[in-house]
């Protein structure tokens, strides 16, 4: 098992399988529905990272 960063929209997308304008849009209603939308980038980079399995 390896342990990989995402870090950027690309990243995002290509593991979901998604376009980069989808994840920027789901990215965007998430980021104005949370109470975090000041500092919403620094808590989802508090999330813990987890194992992929290969």
């Amino acid at each position: 098992m390896t342990m990989e960063l995402v870090q950027d929209s690309n990243q995002v997308a290509e593991f979901l399988e998604l376009s980069v304008a989808a994840i920027y849009s789901y990215k965007t209603r998430i980021k104005n529905k949370s109470k975090f939308r000041d500092n919403f980038e620094n808590k989802i980079m508090e999330i813990k990272p987890f194992k992929v399995k290969e």
